[in-house]
């Protein structure tokens, strides 16, 4: 009836990167719950804790989040007068984790929850209300996937956002030179394809209006297309 579950992604080295942690109560509703989660030692650290979106309505009487050196534990209790409690429902955010990833990372990075973060060491469980007793909720571990990052708009792969980059590109465009060294990155609106559009979003960025895709910093592709990054520009 009860499944704790945490999400990641993709992240880049030298980053960091937010996962997700989601409740799915098919049962009565919650009157609290705690957890340890722990990544493989040295892999990746915490910065912060936030509340999910499930914790805004209704707000928690009691919330204790923890940074350890090994990990992270939560507890969340509502004792409020009248009915207060986490309801049911699936996929509810209930809390934010940032982490940031050392430069060395590779691979992929599991996050595993697990009964032995804090001092005391803080049980993974959930207490239905009315009843004053805890249970064991279902599981599903998640994990955060080390891959090459870029910077969208940096055609020219030289680590910053200038007027050689809308250059560059238009260079392999309209003028036959070679194709830049991350697709990726000269993709600057995140369309999937490489054209004049993405030479515009570029200036734009520098001397218009803006870009709602281009913000200068390192990070994976969030969009699945064609395009690759045959060599990535940072970290």
């Amino acid at each position: 009836d009860y499944t704790l579950r945490v999400e990641a992604g993709l992240g880049v080295a030298g980053g960091e990167i937010e996962s997700r942690v989601e409740i799915d109560i098919l049962g009565d509703g919650l009157v609290g719950w705690s957890f340890s989660l722990r990544p493989p030692a040295a892999e990746v650290t915490a910065l912060e804790i936030l509340p999910g979106l499930a914790l805004l309505d209704p707000i928690p009487d009691f919330y204790q989040p923890q940074i350890e050196a090994d990990g992270i534990s939560v507890g969340v209790v509502y004792f409020g007068p009248g009915t207060v409690f986490l309801p049911p429902g699936v996929d509810q955010e209930i809390h934010r984790v940032i982490w940031s990833i050392p430069t060395t990372a590779t691979g992929v990075i599991p996050l595993l929850f697990t009964d032995d973060v804090g001092r005391p060491p803080v049980a993974t469980s959930v207490v239905p209300v009315g009843t004053g007793q805890s249970l064991t909720p279902d599981l599903e571990f998640g994990s955060i996937e080390i891959v090459p990052g870029f910077r969208r708009g940096d055609a020219n792969g030289d680590g910053t956002i200038d007027i050689a980059d809308p250059v560059r590109l238009s260079g392999q465009l309209f003028q036959g030179e070679p194709p830049i060294p991350c697709a990726d990155a000269g993709d600057a609106n995140d369309d999937g394809v490489l054209d004049i559009a993405d030479v515009v979003t570029v200036l734009e960025a520098l001397f218009g209006s803006g870009s709602m895709t281009i913000d200068g910093a390192c990070g994976p592709d969030p969009t699945v297309d064609g395009l690759d990054c045959a060599q990535p520009d940072c970290p």
